[in-house]
């Protein structure tokens, strides 16, 4: 859907970020798992003003959200249909 992207590697478990199960759903968790290099685990950055990202899947399509936009330490990271208008549940910050 979008082009090749980039994988995200966790350091401590060497597990790449993927959606689970390659799911296509809205709400669908992201996970760590064992990197295979298959499309559920890359993503395409889209770069904002003040160094925002939205990272977009490449299998789905969707964007990494934060799930009900919550503000909740532990709260979980989830894919959901990328808005039209900037929303902070949808925006990262590498720091």
């Amino acid at each position: 859907m979008y082009g090749a992207g980039g994988q995200f590697v966790n350091v401590n478990s060497g597990m790449c970020l993927a959606v689970g199960g390659a799911s296509r759903d809205n709400g669908a968790a992201v996970i760590q798992f064992p990197c295979n290099g298959r499309n559920e685990q890359k993503w395409t950055g889209i770069s904002h003003d003040h160094g925002l990202f939205h990272y977009i899947n490449v299998n789905s399509g969707k964007c990494l959200s934060v799930g009900s936009a919550s503000e909740e330490p532990g709260a979980g990271i989830i894919q959901w249909q990328c808005n039209d208008r900037v929303r902070s549940e949808q925006l990262w910050l590498s720091i």
